[in-house]
């Protein structure tokens, strides 16, 4: 397997290697510069991946960063999901009485699908 070491130590592991790449890699010989050769990669959920001069090991920063990407967005759909709820709760609380209240209720019930 061959991997790309960029300029900051992150890692791109190279799938699909276009002629450019295997030109820049038979030049370095996948032992200096820009490329190296590895039997293996460490588990990484999001593919995140360093260079340490010796070996590929887990970004763990990076991956920290996409966890909190993914609960972000989780929460985010779940905030947009249970709105409307809340503003049920509030109706109910402060409209009960009312006659928007009525007249709102009276709307959706006349919904059908």
């Amino acid at each position: 397997m061959i991997v790309r070491v960029h300029e900051d130590n992150t890692v791109t592991v190279l799938n699909h290697i276009t002629a450019q790449d295997e030109e820049l890699f038979m030049k370095t010989n996948g032992a200096t510069g820009w490329f190296k050769q590895i039997t293996s990669l460490p588990d990484s959920p999001f593919a995140n991946y360093l260079w340490n001069g010796t070996e590929v090991i887990v970004n763990e920063e990076a991956d920290a960063i996409e966890v909190q990407k993914r609960v972000d967005q989780q929460s985010r759909d779940f905030l947009a999901s249970t709105d409307w709820k809340v503003i049920r709760e509030l109706e109910k609380l402060y409209l009960s009485d009312t006659e928007l209240h009525a007249e709102r209720q009276a709307v959706r019930d006349s919904i059908t699908d």
